[in-house]
């Protein structure tokens, strides 16, 4: 962590842009002034191959009571393994769009903006976790798509 990092506290991300962007935080001067060995040091690192990510989409809407209901089972029984997870959800039953994220077993979501008219309409998922099911995740995903049937 940069120790020189101003702190900003914020709800759902509304800050003033001009307190994040131009301040040339990763510029390599100004790392190097936080640790002067960085270019000097070795770096050795193994990667894990039980760590894996996953992006889903989908451009047939999602329908509320069974993303709610997935949802709900990847939180409950799957969160130890869900290291992040979030996306944008187009729902069948909203005309805005759904903004979520998770991290193991806290999630949130909020209505986004409204979908513009020319605006092609998907839901985006994305997962990152270790022991991660790929198939698994696919069928729930899949299974939350609305029907073109009324109920």
């Amino acid at each position: 962590m940069n120790p020189h990092a101003k702190q900003i506290y914020t709800t759902f991300a509304q800050v003033d842009s001009r307190d994040v962007v131009g301040k040339k935080s990763f510029d390599l001067k100004n790392v190097v002034k936080i640790d002067p060995t960085l270019l000097t040091e070795m770096h050795h690192h193994r990667h894990n191959e039980q760590v894996t990510s996953f992006v889903f989409q989908e451009g047939h809407p999602l329908d509320l009571e069974k993303v709610n209901n997935w949802f709900a089972y990847l939180v409950q029984f799957k969160g130890e393994t869900l290291y992040r997870y979030k996306g944008v959800l187009y729902i069948k039953q909203l005309e805005k769009r759904v903004v979520f994220q998770g991290v193991h077993m806290l999630f949130a979501s909020t209505e986004g903006a409204p979908w513009a008219k020319e605006e092609k309409r998907q839901s985006e998922i994305v997962f990152i976790g270790k022991h991660l099911d790929k198939q698994e995740l696919a069928k729930g995903f899949h299974y939350c798509r609305a029907s073109f049937f009324a109920t």
